[in-house]
Protein backbone atom coordinates (compact mmCIF):
# COMPACT_ATOMS: atom_id res chain seq x y z
CA UNK A 1 0.00 0.00 0.00
CA UNK A 2 1.60 3.26 -1.12
CA UNK A 3 0.55 6.30 0.86
CA UNK A 4 0.27 9.59 -1.03
CA UNK A 5 -1.46 12.88 -0.24
CA UNK A 6 -5.09 11.94 0.33
CA UNK A 7 -6.63 14.29 -2.20
CA UNK A 8 -4.39 12.79 -4.89
CA UNK A 9 -6.17 9.49 -4.38
CA UNK A 10 -9.42 11.24 -5.22
CA UNK A 11 -8.13 13.13 -8.20
CA UNK A 12 -6.07 10.29 -9.65
CA UNK A 13 -9.18 8.15 -9.82
CA UNK A 14 -10.98 10.86 -11.71
CA UNK A 15 -13.65 10.92 -9.04
CA UNK A 16 -15.15 13.69 -6.95
CA UNK A 17 -17.76 11.85 -4.98
CA UNK A 18 -16.24 11.71 -1.49
CA UNK A 19 -18.27 12.94 1.45
CA UNK A 20 -16.18 16.11 1.41
CA UNK A 21 -16.27 16.94 -2.32
CA UNK A 22 -19.80 16.35 -3.53
CA UNK A 23 -20.59 15.54 -7.12
CA UNK A 24 -22.48 18.22 -9.01
CA UNK A 25 -25.06 16.65 -11.31
CA UNK A 26 -25.48 18.45 -14.64
CA UNK A 27 -28.28 20.94 -13.93
CA UNK A 28 -28.59 22.26 -17.43
CA UNK A 29 -28.03 21.49 -21.11
CA UNK A 30 -28.07 18.03 -22.53
CA UNK A 31 -27.68 16.09 -19.30
CA UNK A 32 -27.61 12.61 -20.80
CA UNK A 33 -25.11 13.70 -23.47
CA UNK A 34 -22.87 15.27 -20.78
CA UNK A 35 -22.89 12.03 -18.81
CA UNK A 36 -22.11 10.02 -21.93
CA UNK A 37 -19.18 12.29 -22.78
CA UNK A 38 -17.89 12.04 -19.22
CA UNK A 39 -18.07 8.24 -19.32
CA UNK A 40 -16.30 8.08 -22.66
CA UNK A 41 -13.64 10.52 -21.52
CA UNK A 42 -13.04 8.52 -18.39
CA UNK A 43 -12.46 5.34 -20.42
CA UNK A 44 -9.89 7.17 -22.53
CA UNK A 45 -8.29 8.53 -19.35
CA UNK A 46 -7.95 5.07 -17.80
CA UNK A 47 -6.28 3.82 -21.00
CA UNK A 48 -3.76 6.67 -21.11
CA UNK A 49 -5.35 8.34 -24.16
CA UNK A 50 -5.23 11.79 -22.64
CA UNK A 51 -5.87 13.93 -25.72
CA UNK A 52 -9.04 12.00 -26.51
CA UNK A 53 -10.10 12.17 -22.86
CA UNK A 54 -9.64 15.94 -22.86
CA UNK A 55 -11.89 16.30 -25.91
CA UNK A 56 -14.75 14.43 -24.26
CA UNK A 57 -14.41 16.08 -20.87
CA UNK A 58 -14.58 19.45 -22.60
CA UNK A 59 -17.70 18.32 -24.45
CA UNK A 60 -19.27 17.31 -21.14
CA UNK A 61 -18.54 20.77 -19.75
CA UNK A 62 -20.01 22.41 -22.86
CA UNK A 63 -23.23 20.48 -22.28
CA UNK A 64 -23.24 21.27 -18.56
CA UNK A 65 -21.06 24.18 -17.48
CA UNK A 66 -21.21 23.28 -13.77
CA UNK A 67 -20.47 19.58 -14.17
CA UNK A 68 -17.96 19.18 -11.33
CA UNK A 69 -16.77 15.68 -12.17
CA UNK A 70 -15.97 16.70 -15.73
CA UNK A 71 -13.75 19.54 -14.47
CA UNK A 72 -11.96 17.22 -12.05
CA UNK A 73 -11.25 14.64 -14.73
CA UNK A 74 -10.22 17.27 -17.27
CA UNK A 75 -7.70 18.66 -14.78
CA UNK A 76 -6.46 15.14 -14.10
CA UNK A 77 -5.94 14.49 -17.82
CA UNK A 78 -3.88 17.67 -18.15
CA UNK A 79 -1.92 16.68 -15.05
CA UNK A 80 -1.04 13.30 -16.52
CA UNK A 81 0.08 15.00 -19.73
CA UNK A 82 2.25 17.38 -17.71
CA UNK A 83 0.35 20.41 -19.01
CA UNK A 84 0.18 22.11 -15.63
CA UNK A 85 -0.71 25.54 -16.94
CA UNK A 86 -3.86 24.12 -18.55
CA UNK A 87 -4.62 22.18 -15.37
CA UNK A 88 -4.39 25.38 -13.36
CA UNK A 89 -6.81 27.12 -15.72
CA UNK A 90 -9.34 24.29 -15.33
CA UNK A 91 -9.32 24.60 -11.54
CA UNK A 92 -9.63 28.37 -11.72
CA UNK A 93 -12.60 28.03 -14.06
CA UNK A 94 -14.14 25.51 -11.67
CA UNK A 95 -13.80 28.01 -8.81
CA UNK A 96 -15.43 30.64 -11.01
CA UNK A 97 -18.49 28.52 -11.82
CA UNK A 98 -18.75 26.78 -8.40
CA UNK A 99 -17.25 29.23 -5.90
CA UNK A 100 -18.86 27.53 -2.90
CA UNK A 101 -17.44 24.09 -3.72
CA UNK A 102 -14.00 23.32 -2.32
CA UNK A 103 -12.89 21.00 -5.17
CA UNK A 104 -11.26 23.77 -7.20
CA UNK A 105 -9.37 25.16 -4.21
CA UNK A 106 -8.13 21.70 -3.17
CA UNK A 107 -7.12 20.94 -6.77
CA UNK A 108 -5.11 24.15 -6.98
CA UNK A 109 -3.60 23.48 -3.57
CA UNK A 110 -2.38 20.08 -4.66
CA UNK A 111 -1.10 21.39 -8.00
CA UNK A 112 0.83 24.25 -6.40
CA UNK A 113 2.50 21.82 -3.98
CA UNK A 114 3.62 19.70 -6.94
CA UNK A 115 5.03 22.83 -8.59
CA UNK A 116 6.82 23.95 -5.42
CA UNK A 117 4.61 27.03 -5.03
CA UNK A 118 3.99 26.35 -1.36
CA UNK A 119 2.66 29.74 -0.25
CA UNK A 120 0.06 29.66 -3.02
CA UNK A 121 -0.85 26.10 -2.11
CA UNK A 122 -1.38 27.01 1.53
CA UNK A 123 -3.57 29.94 0.50
CA UNK A 124 -5.83 27.68 -1.58
CA UNK A 125 -6.27 25.13 1.20
CA UNK A 126 -7.06 27.93 3.63
CA UNK A 127 -9.78 29.17 1.26
CA UNK A 128 -11.21 25.65 1.19
CA UNK A 129 -11.32 25.62 4.99
CA UNK A 130 -13.15 28.95 5.01
CA UNK A 131 -15.93 27.20 3.09
CA UNK A 132 -15.78 23.89 5.00
CA UNK A 133 -13.89 24.33 8.30
CA UNK A 134 -14.13 20.64 9.18
CA UNK A 135 -13.13 19.25 5.81
CA UNK A 136 -10.50 16.54 6.45
CA UNK A 137 -9.08 16.66 2.90
CA UNK A 138 -8.39 20.38 3.21
CA UNK A 139 -6.75 19.93 6.62
CA UNK A 140 -4.69 17.07 5.25
CA UNK A 141 -3.68 18.99 2.12
CA UNK A 142 -2.70 21.99 4.22
CA UNK A 143 -0.66 19.73 6.48
CA UNK A 144 1.11 18.24 3.46
CA UNK A 145 1.85 21.70 2.04
CA UNK A 146 3.40 22.72 5.35
CA UNK A 147 5.35 19.46 5.54
CA UNK A 148 6.99 19.73 2.12
CA UNK A 149 7.71 23.42 2.70
CA UNK A 150 9.57 22.53 5.90
CA UNK A 151 7.15 23.75 8.58
CA UNK A 152 6.71 20.40 10.33
CA UNK A 153 5.06 21.72 13.48
CA UNK A 154 2.30 23.29 11.39
CA UNK A 155 2.06 20.08 9.39
CA UNK A 156 1.44 18.12 12.59
CA UNK A 157 -1.27 20.57 13.64
CA UNK A 158 -3.28 20.02 10.46
CA UNK A 159 -2.57 16.30 10.19
CA UNK A 160 -3.84 15.84 13.75
CA UNK A 161 -7.05 17.68 12.83
CA UNK A 162 -7.48 15.58 9.68
CA UNK A 163 -6.99 12.35 11.63
CA UNK A 164 -9.45 13.45 14.30
CA UNK A 165 -12.06 14.05 11.58
CA UNK A 166 -11.43 10.76 9.77
CA UNK A 167 -9.72 8.38 12.23
CA UNK A 168 -10.10 5.41 9.88
CA UNK A 169 -8.15 7.02 7.04
CA UNK A 170 -4.82 5.16 6.78
CA UNK A 171 -2.97 7.65 4.57
CA UNK A 172 -3.65 10.55 6.92
CA UNK A 173 -2.53 8.63 9.99
CA UNK A 174 0.56 7.42 8.14
CA UNK A 175 1.67 10.94 7.25
CA UNK A 176 1.10 12.09 10.82
CA UNK A 177 3.18 9.20 12.15
CA UNK A 178 6.11 9.86 9.81
CA UNK A 179 6.22 13.57 10.67
CA UNK A 180 6.08 12.79 14.39
CA UNK A 181 9.16 10.62 13.91
CA UNK A 182 10.91 13.23 11.77
CA UNK A 183 10.57 15.93 14.46
CA UNK A 184 11.80 13.58 17.17
CA UNK A 185 8.44 12.67 18.70
CA UNK A 186 9.25 9.03 18.10
CA UNK A 187 6.91 7.62 20.74
CA UNK A 188 3.94 9.39 19.19
CA UNK A 189 4.96 8.20 15.74
CA UNK A 190 5.31 4.62 16.93
CA UNK A 191 1.90 4.79 18.60
CA UNK A 192 0.28 5.91 15.34
CA UNK A 193 2.07 3.24 13.31
CA UNK A 194 1.05 0.57 15.81
CA UNK A 195 -2.58 1.65 15.40
CA UNK A 196 -2.19 1.37 11.64
CA UNK A 197 -0.58 -2.04 11.90
CA UNK A 198 -3.55 -3.41 13.83
CA UNK A 199 -5.84 -2.46 10.96
CA UNK A 200 -3.37 -3.24 8.16
CA UNK A 201 -1.20 -6.12 9.44
CA UNK A 202 0.02 -7.04 5.96
CA UNK A 203 1.12 -3.53 5.00
CA UNK A 204 4.84 -3.68 4.23
CA UNK A 205 5.33 0.12 4.33
CA UNK A 206 3.86 0.38 7.81
CA UNK A 207 5.99 -2.51 9.05
CA UNK A 208 9.10 -1.03 7.46
CA UNK A 209 8.60 2.38 9.06
CA UNK A 210 7.66 0.82 12.38
CA UNK A 211 10.77 -1.34 12.25
CA UNK A 212 12.91 1.72 11.51
CA UNK A 213 11.31 3.60 14.40
CA UNK A 214 11.89 0.70 16.78
CA UNK A 215 15.50 0.45 15.59
CA UNK A 216 16.10 4.17 16.10
CA UNK A 217 14.63 3.97 19.62
CA UNK A 218 16.78 0.88 20.38
CA UNK A 219 13.78 -1.43 20.72
CA UNK A 220 15.72 -4.10 18.88
CA UNK A 221 13.52 -7.13 19.57
CA UNK A 222 10.46 -5.29 18.23
CA UNK A 223 12.43 -4.09 15.21
CA UNK A 224 13.49 -7.68 14.55
CA UNK A 225 9.85 -8.80 14.44
CA UNK A 226 8.95 -6.21 11.79
CA UNK A 227 12.01 -6.77 9.61
CA UNK A 228 11.65 -10.55 9.79
CA UNK A 229 8.06 -10.24 8.56
CA UNK A 230 9.29 -8.30 5.51
CA UNK A 231 12.13 -10.72 4.74
CA UNK A 232 9.80 -13.69 4.93
CA UNK A 233 7.80 -12.11 2.11
CA UNK A 234 10.60 -10.32 0.24
CA UNK A 235 13.74 -12.43 0.87
CA UNK A 236 16.01 -10.25 -1.29
CA UNK A 237 15.00 -6.89 0.15
CA UNK A 238 18.54 -5.56 0.54
CA UNK A 239 17.62 -2.59 2.74
CA UNK A 240 15.75 -4.78 5.20
CA UNK A 241 18.68 -7.21 5.25
CA UNK A 242 21.14 -4.56 6.38
CA UNK A 243 18.55 -3.11 8.75
CA UNK A 244 18.44 -6.58 10.30
CA UNK A 245 22.22 -6.38 10.53
CA UNK A 246 21.89 -3.18 12.55
CA UNK A 247 19.20 -4.78 14.69
CA UNK A 248 21.39 -7.78 15.50
CA UNK A 249 24.25 -5.45 16.38
CA UNK A 250 21.93 -3.83 18.91
CA UNK A 251 21.10 -7.27 20.27
CA UNK A 252 24.85 -8.07 20.35
CA UNK A 253 24.27 -10.97 17.97
CA UNK A 254 27.35 -10.04 15.97
CA UNK A 255 27.68 -13.21 13.91
CA UNK A 256 24.06 -12.82 12.79
CA UNK A 257 24.69 -9.15 12.00
CA UNK A 258 27.71 -10.04 9.85
CA UNK A 259 25.66 -12.65 8.01
CA UNK A 260 22.84 -10.20 7.21
CA UNK A 261 25.28 -7.56 5.96
CA UNK A 262 26.89 -10.17 3.72
CA UNK A 263 23.47 -11.20 2.40
CA UNK A 264 22.67 -7.58 1.58
CA UNK A 265 25.96 -7.24 -0.30
CA UNK A 266 25.24 -10.44 -2.21
CA UNK A 267 21.85 -9.08 -3.32
CA UNK A 268 23.43 -5.91 -4.72
CA UNK A 269 27.22 -5.69 -4.89
CA UNK A 270 27.00 -2.07 -6.05
CA UNK A 271 25.17 -0.78 -2.96
CA UNK A 272 27.86 0.63 -0.68
CA UNK A 273 25.74 0.95 2.47
CA UNK A 274 26.08 -2.63 3.78
CA UNK A 275 29.82 -2.50 3.01
CA UNK A 276 30.11 0.47 5.34
CA UNK A 277 28.07 -1.05 8.16
CA UNK A 278 29.92 -4.36 7.96
CA UNK A 279 33.32 -2.64 7.81
CA UNK A 280 32.48 -0.53 10.85
CA UNK A 281 31.40 -3.66 12.75
CA UNK A 282 34.60 -5.47 11.76
CA UNK A 283 36.63 -2.53 13.09
CA UNK A 284 34.77 -2.50 16.39
CA UNK A 285 35.31 -6.27 16.69
CA UNK A 286 39.02 -5.85 16.01
CA UNK A 287 38.84 -7.61 12.63
CA UNK A 288 40.94 -4.97 10.92
CA UNK A 289 42.14 -7.06 7.96
CA UNK A 290 38.55 -8.04 7.13
CA UNK A 291 37.54 -4.40 7.31
CA UNK A 292 40.43 -3.30 5.10
CA UNK A 293 39.65 -5.91 2.44
CA UNK A 294 35.98 -4.97 2.39
CA UNK A 295 36.70 -1.24 2.24
CA UNK A 296 39.11 -1.71 -0.65
CA UNK A 297 36.24 -3.32 -2.56
CA UNK A 298 33.91 -0.49 -1.54
CA UNK A 299 36.43 2.11 -2.69
CA UNK A 300 36.01 0.86 -6.26
CA UNK A 301 32.34 1.80 -6.26
CA UNK A 302 31.41 5.19 -7.67
CA UNK A 303 29.59 6.85 -4.79
CA UNK A 304 29.15 10.05 -2.84
CA UNK A 305 30.16 8.10 0.29
CA UNK A 306 33.85 7.84 -0.65
CA UNK A 307 34.76 10.05 2.29
CA UNK A 308 33.25 7.51 4.69
CA UNK A 309 35.31 4.75 3.06
CA UNK A 310 38.46 6.83 3.62
CA UNK A 311 37.55 7.51 7.26
CA UNK A 312 36.86 3.84 7.96
CA UNK A 313 40.09 2.85 6.22
CA UNK A 314 41.87 5.29 8.51
CA UNK A 315 40.21 3.60 11.49
CA UNK A 316 41.18 0.14 10.22
CA UNK A 317 44.82 1.12 9.64
CA UNK A 318 44.96 2.80 13.04
CA UNK A 319 43.49 -0.30 14.68
CA UNK A 320 46.09 -2.50 13.00
CA UNK A 321 48.80 -0.06 14.09
CA UNK A 322 47.60 -0.20 17.70
CA UNK A 323 47.78 -4.02 17.72
CA UNK A 324 51.28 -3.93 16.29
CA UNK A 325 52.34 -1.25 18.74
CA UNK A 326 51.06 -3.36 21.64
CA UNK A 327 53.11 -6.27 20.26
CA UNK A 328 56.16 -3.92 20.14
CA UNK A 329 56.33 -4.26 16.35
CA UNK A 330 56.99 -0.55 16.08
CA UNK A 331 58.21 -0.39 12.48
CA UNK A 332 55.13 -2.24 11.24
CA UNK A 333 52.93 -0.03 13.43
CA UNK A 334 54.52 3.06 11.85
CA UNK A 335 53.59 1.77 8.40
CA UNK A 336 49.95 1.34 9.40
CA UNK A 337 49.77 4.73 11.12
CA UNK A 338 51.19 6.40 8.02
CA UNK A 339 48.58 4.68 5.85
CA UNK A 340 45.89 5.87 8.28
CA UNK A 341 47.19 9.43 8.12
CA UNK A 342 47.13 9.30 4.32
CA UNK A 343 43.48 8.16 4.33
CA UNK A 344 42.37 10.71 6.91
CA UNK A 345 44.21 13.51 5.06
CA UNK A 346 42.42 12.68 1.80
CA UNK A 347 39.10 12.69 3.67
CA UNK A 348 39.72 16.15 5.18
CA UNK A 349 39.99 17.58 1.67
CA UNK A 350 36.55 16.35 0.63
CA UNK A 351 33.40 18.46 0.85
CA UNK A 352 31.50 16.90 3.75
CA UNK A 353 31.59 18.89 7.01
CA UNK A 354 30.54 16.02 9.29
CA UNK A 355 33.01 13.45 8.00
CA UNK A 356 35.77 16.00 7.45
CA UNK A 357 35.62 16.79 11.16
CA UNK A 358 35.68 13.06 11.91
CA UNK A 359 38.76 12.69 9.69
CA UNK A 360 40.52 15.66 11.33
CA UNK A 361 40.04 14.14 14.78
CA UNK A 362 41.30 10.76 13.54
CA UNK A 363 44.26 12.51 11.93
CA UNK A 364 45.21 14.28 15.15
CA UNK A 365 44.98 11.08 17.23
CA UNK A 366 46.98 9.05 14.73
CA UNK A 367 49.76 11.63 14.46
CA UNK A 368 50.26 11.32 18.21
CA UNK A 369 50.37 7.52 17.92
CA UNK A 370 52.83 7.76 15.03
CA UNK A 371 55.13 10.02 17.03
CA UNK A 372 55.17 7.56 19.94
CA UNK A 373 55.82 4.61 17.63
CA UNK A 374 58.74 6.43 16.03
CA UNK A 375 60.18 7.23 19.44
CA UNK A 376 59.93 3.59 20.49
CA UNK A 377 61.53 2.48 17.22
CA UNK A 378 64.41 4.94 17.79
CA UNK A 379 65.04 3.60 21.28
CA UNK A 380 65.11 0.05 19.90
CA UNK A 381 68.00 1.07 17.67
Amino acid sequence: MRFIPHILLVLALGCATTSQVKEQEPPEGRVSEARRCLSTGFEYLKNGMYDEAIIYFKKAIEDSTTYLEAYINLADAYDKKGEFGEEELVYKKLIEVLPDNIAGYIGLGRLYVDLGRFDESIAQYEKALEIEPDNPDAHYGLGYAYEVSGNLNKAIEYYEKAVSLTPEDASMRYRLATVYITVGERDKGIAELEKLLKKHPEDIDVRRDLGNAYLASEQYAKADTQFQYIIERIPNDKTTLWKLGQTYEGLKRYDDAIQKYKEAIAVDTTDIVPYLYLSDLYIRLGKFNDAENLLNKASKLSTDKSIIVLCLLGDAYTGKGDKLYSAKAYKEAITQYEKAIDSYTKATKMNDPKWSIYAEKGLDRTKIKLKKAKEEAWWEK
